[in-house]
């Protein structure tokens, strides 16, 4: 018996296999070389087929190479270890003086063979997985099951299924699920995406090269860039359909690395949470209109400067009136996991006081929050004494410094003036950054303030904002600090309509640190509208593959459950300027309206036959007979024959109702809507897609089936 033991004869059978599969290969490709030179020239130069299958000739002949690269490192490990145990063997005779054999000594050294055939089998499976073996069903008979039946025989098994797709089992219950791939979508909004958002940023916090993500849901390109860069840096699969995607190997992996544990977050009970409402004695419309209005001369330049601006193309441009009725509208975010804390009271609460025996600890995470993040680096106890002197919340204060300096990066930030010359002041809360002259006037600001330092101006800032705005219970959330509709003018902390929701998702990753907490919510109440309300239906998150219809499903939804105050009086109606009418076309008009896609997207009528005709005219109407399947989020217009001739259509029928495709069900082909003035109210309703009575579908570009709602009010089959 062999001194050693190493079972060469195993060896030599995997060479021989891999072998064979060359010669396998070699086969197909002179298969392949002779079908092509056969093929009628005619037929060759059909969709590129000679080209292809040179392709494929070229690439088989590759494989055949590597093979033959792996058949001969076999044969040089079997020759090593065969000349191994030889020399050990005469080794131990000479020490022993004879040539019997007295122990196994090295049967170790079979494992390291095997350990170094199995690095040779990775490479195998990732040559198997490239595209031209994946899509090839000739490689695939020849190559996949043969190298399959080699290894199964060793305890390896190769598949030809992406790795990505791979399930990993996990006993560790930290790790939060994932419902499906998660891939490339920023007009939906995802809780996962939103989790995967904040591990990324949580691993990558403080590394070189790496720009912070905006923790918002959506998986857009700044989330796109961020996971392609983990999958490669780490070495997960990242290639073809599956670049870019985060699946249960990627997610899994993401949880569970060491370099950053991670902690699940602590989950916020409802019993610290308090919502109250408060009045604003005008309409929203006359608010949106005192908004869209409000504006001053600048005194250099003598121009108009608007109360409302957005950013566009890098620079400060008016906003729309449908764009400030989006953010001015609270319908809009009172349901938004991220954006409600908008209506967050900016005070200390209970649950999150500073004590000496948790400050050290609350300034560590901050600092650790803060690490990388320019001047900010380090500046956890300034926020901290910030927060002990005024009274207003920790969160608030690093989440309205983040965004007034781009996290600690901007020239005021640095102490710099628009020229780039150093002043050595600095302005960390935008203060008095008034449009006309924004550096030079917050730079006087805090000349004005001495705040020479960073803490000085983190300090001070927080004491300015406490006395001007959060000491005031009518400018104590970031909501009332942005929109004051009754005066705008010299009110208003900014004029970026999108300056309050920016902050929201800072101020709740800080908030998540202290889940004890007390939040209290203050949401605005204007006259003559509904106070926002959450109920079991409304608000819901529906995807419709188009954000813009997103956002008109979710203020029609939120609406569920609203009752007429009088014979047909509404807010609705009051809105178009018909109040008293019937109002279910006008819900339409203005739940678009207030989704800012009224007139681009949805016609605004009060009428159903002139809401058909406005689809007709941009060639986006579908009439029931032609077979169309609804989306979500397509305005669904009913119709029922008259005897006579209508005297608003001139049509034998009448256009008598509109409403709102929420969902379709295939299988029991029902479509789902919700539709102001049925019995008075918002209701959801369902109807047969056969339903004689609907007249057809106006398309707003939603892509999906959408969601069945509860609390179904009627349903409608096919037939009366």
């Amino acid at each position: 018996m062999s001194l050693i033991s190493v079972d060469t004869e195993a060896l030599k059978d995997i060479e021989k296999k891999f072998g064979t599969l060359s010669q396998k290969l070699g086969q197909t490709e002179s298969s392949l070389k002779s079908i092509r030179s056969n093929l009628d020239s005619d037929i060759k130069k059909r969709n590129g087929i000679d080209s292809k299958l040179q392709n494929l000739i070229k690439e088989l002949d590759e494989e055949e190479t590597v093979l033959n690269q792996v058949t001969q490192f076999l044969s040089k490990t079997i020759k090593q270890y065969q000349d191994i145990e030889k020399s050990m063997q005469n080794k131990v005779n000479e020490i022993n003086g004879d040539t019997k054999t007295k122990t196994n000594i090295f049967s170790k050294i079979l494992d390291a063979a095997i350990s170094s055939l199995r690095k040779k089998v990775e490479i195998i499976q990732k040559i198997i997985s490239l595209p031209v073996i994946i899509g090839s069903t000739i490689i695939g008979n020849t190559v996949i099951k043969g190298v399959g039946d080699i290894l199964s025989e060793e305890g390896s098994k190769v598949t030809n299924e992406p790795i990505e797709e791979k399930k990993e089992k996990t006993d560790d219950s930290s790790i939060p699920p994932i419902s499906g791939v998660l891939s490339y979508n920023p007009n939906v909004y995802s809780e996962e995406v939103l989790m995967l958002q904040k591990r990324l940023n949580e691993i990558y916090a403080g590394v070189s090269g790496y720009k912070k993500i905006k923790e918002d849901g959506y998986f857009g390109p700044e989330t796109l860039e961020a996971v392609n860069r983990y999958k490669e840096e780490y070495g997960l699969w990242n290639f073809g359909e599956y670049e870019g995607k985060v699946g249960e190997t990627t997610w899994n992996h993401l949880f569970k690395n060491e370099k950053v544990p991670y902690t699940p977050p602590v989950v916020r009970s409802n019993d610290n949470i308090t919502v109250s409402t408060y009045k604003i004695p005008i309409s929203f419309e006359e608010a949106v209109k005192n908004e869209y209005n409000a504006k001053s001369k600048n005194p250099i330049t003598g121009k108009d400067e608007y109360a409302c601006v957005k950013s566009q193309d890098g620079k400060w441009v008016r906003a729309t009136e449908a764009e400030i009725r989006y953010y001015m509208d609270p319908n809009n975010f009172v349901n938004d996991p991220v954006n409600k804390y908008q209506f967050l009271v900016l005070g200390n609460v209970g649950g999150f006081e500073i004590t000496p025996q948790n400050r050290e600890e609350i300034i560590n995470r901050l600092n650790d929050l803060l690490k990388g993040r320019g001047v900010l680096d380090g500046m956890g106890e300034a926020f901290v004494k910030a927060s002990e002197e005024t009274g207003i919340a920790l969160p608030y204060l690093v989440a309205h410094c983040a965004l007034e300096t781009g996290w600690g990066t901007s020239d005021l930030a640095k102490g710099l003036d628009k020229n780039g010359n150093y002043t050595g002041y600095y302005n960390m809360f935008g203060i008095c950054a008034y449009d006309s002259d924004p550096v030079a006037n917050a730079i006087n600001k805090a000349k004005s303030e001495n705040w020479n330092s960073v803490e000085k101006a983190i300090i001070g800032g927080a004491q300015w904002i406490k006395e001007n705005y959060i000491s005031n219970p009518e400018k104590n959330t970031l909501y009332k600090m942005r929109w004051q509709p009754v005066s705008p003018l010299g009110n208003q902390y900014a004029t970026d309509i999108a300056w309050a929701i920016n902050q929201c998702s800072t101020i709740k990753e800080v908030y998540e640190l202290f889940p004890e907490a007390e939040l209290i919510f203050d949401i605005p109440e204007y006259a003559f509208s509904e106070t926002p309300k959450v109920s079991n239906n409304s608000g819901v998150s529906i995807n419709s593959g188009n954000k813009d219809v997103d956002r008109m499903l979710s203020i029609a939804t939120e609406q569920w459950g609203y009752r007429e105050k009088g014979e047909n009086l509404t807010p609705y109606g009051e809105w178009y300027g018909m109040n008293g009418q019937p109002w279910c076309v006008m819900f339409i008009s203005w739940c678009a309206d207030q989704a800012g896609i009224l007139g681009t997207v949805v016609p605004k009528e009060a009428h159903a036959f002139y809401m058909k005709q406005g689809y007709i005219k941009d060639g986006r109407y579908r009439e029931r007979e032609s077979g169309y399947i609804p989306r979500a989020g397509d305005t669904i217009i009913f119709s029922k024959g008259v005897t006579g001739t209508d005297p608003v259509s001139r049509e034998n029928k009448e256009y008598y109702h509109g409403a709102i495709v929420v969902g379709y069900d295939p299988e029991t082909e029902t479509v789902y809507t919700i539709e102001g003035n049925k019995g008075d109210e918002v209701r959801y309703c369902a109807y047969n897609l056969r339903f004689v009575e609907i007249d057809g579908y106006g398309i707003n570009g939603g892509t999906t089936n959408g969601f069945i709602p509860e609390n179904i009010y009627s349903y409608k089959a096919s037939t009366y």
